[in-house]
C-alpha cells in the first residue's frame, strides 16, 4: 500500500498500522512531557499528507501553568532532520493568549498560510483540540473538546493540494527544525490524517478519553 507507514518512536510506547490511506490511526503514546526544549521527531512519515486535499490534526493538551506563548504541537514538514526548514506542511500552535492557530502550506515554497481560533485553551487541564485544513476551499476549521469553534484569518493557498512530495520529518513539542515554539506541558494521543474527520469522528476521539483526562 502506498500510503503504509510504520513509525519508530524515540521512547516507550505502542503504535497502530494505519487501517486507512494516509492516516496515522491514533498513536497510543505516554504522557509526552516535552518542557526545557525537549521534542520528539518521528521519522518515516515520507506520504503522510502528501498529494492531500484535506489535513487534520488531533492532539490531549494540557499545558503548564504560565507557559510562553507560542508553542507548537505538531509539526508536519517536507524537511528532513539533515535539512531542517520552517516548511511546515502542517501544524498546529497555541498562540499568544492560548489561542489554537494553524499553519499550513499546499505548496512547498509558498508563504505559509496562517489561522486561528477563538477558542482559549486552559493551563493546567487537559483538554483536546483539532485542527482541520482544507486547501482546496482555502480554509482551516477548529474544534476544542468536541466542539466546533470560530476561525479567523485570510487563507489563500497556492494550490487544491499539497505537493507530491515527501513529508519526511514530524515533530511533536516544537517548530518543524525543532529550534524554537517548544512546548511546555504534556501531550497524548496525538493524531494525524490526510483527510477531514467529521463531527461525529471528532466527538468519538473526545468521548474514547473523556473519563481518563476528567474532561467537563
Amino acid at each position: 500500500m502506498r500510503f503504509l507507514l510504520i513509525f519508530i518512536f524515540m521512547t516507550s510506547c505502542s503504535f497502530l498500522t494505519p487501517k486507512k490511506k494516509k492516516e496515522i490511526l491514533h498513536p497510543s503514546f505516554d504522557n509526552l512531557k516535552v518542557s526545557e526544549k525537549r521534542h520528539w521527531v518521528l521519522m518515516r512519515g515520507e506520504n503522510i499528507l502528501r498529494n492531500v486535499t484535506v489535513a487534520t490534526l488531533a492532539v490531549w493538551v494540557k499545558p503548564k501553568k504560565d507557559s510562553q506563548y507560542p508553542m507548537d504541537l505538531i509539526a508536519v514538514s517536507v524537511a528532513g532532520k539533515e535539512n531542517p526548514s520552517n516548511a511546515s506542511r502542517a501544524s498546529i500552535r497555541l498562540l499568544p493568549g492560548a489561542k489554537i492557530g494553524g499553519i499550513a502550506r499546499a505548496l512547498d515554497t509558498e508563504e505559509g498560510q496562517r489561522g486561528f481560533s477563538s477558542s482559549v485553551i486552559s493551563e493546567s487541564t487537559w483538554q483536546h483540540i483539532v485542527l482541520i485544513i482544507d486547501y482546496e476551499k482555502n480554509k482551516m476549521e477548529f474544534y476544542r473538546n468536541g466542539v466546533f469553534v470560530p476561525s479567523a484569518g485570510k487563507i489563500k493557498f497556492k494550490a487544491r493540494k499539497t505537493s507530491d512530495t515527501p513529508s519526511k520529518t514530524i515533530v511533536i513539542g516544537a517548530e518543524d527544525d525543532g529550534s524554537a515554539y517548544h512546548f511546555n506541558g504534556d501531550l497524548k494521543h496525538v493524531g494525524i490524517w490526510g483527510r477531514r474527520l467529521y463531527p461525529d469522528e471528532i466527538k468519538k476521539l473526545v468521548e474514547q478519553f473523556s473519563d481518563d483526562f476528567k474532561l467537563r
